[in-house]
C-alpha cells in the first residue's frame, strides 16, 4: 500500500541532481542525507552528477528553503539541478519477477 502524499500536504515533488566533485567528501553527504526526512530516495549515479534525490516537499517556498538549508549547506556540493514534476503517470514499489 502506498501512502497517497497529497493527503499529507506533500503537493511537490522534484527530483535533485547534486555534484560532489570530491570523493572524500560523499560518505559525509550520505550520512548527512539519510537524516533529511523529505529525501524518500538517494542514488548514486552515473555521468555529470553524483547523485539524484527524490524530494518531496509541501510547495515551491519550502523547496527552495529545503535546497539552501538542507543540501547546499552540506560541505562538498559543488551544485545541484532540480526538476520538479507536473504529474506522475506512474509510481511503484513494486518489482516484476520473471
Amino acid at each position: 500500500y502506498l501512502a497517497n502524499p497529497l493527503a499529507f500536504g506533500l503537493d511537490i515533488l522534484a527530483f535533485v541532481y547534486v555534484l560532489m566533485p570530491i570523493p572524500s567528501q560523499e560518505r559525509h553527504f550520505s550520512e548527512e542525507i539519510r537524516k533529511v526526512p523529505e529525501v524518500q530516495e538517494c542514488h548514486s549515479v552515473t555521468g555529470e552528477y553524483s547523485y539524484l534525490l527524490k524530494v518531496r516537499v509541501p510547495n515551491t517556498m519550502r523547496l527552495e528553503e529545503f535546497m539552501s538549508e538542507k543540501i547546499t549547506s552540506i560541505e562538498g556540493v559543488e551544485r545541484t539541478n532540480s526538476l520538479i514534476t507536473l504529474t506522475t503517470f506512474k509510481e511503484t514499489t513494486q518489482i516484476h519477477i520473471h
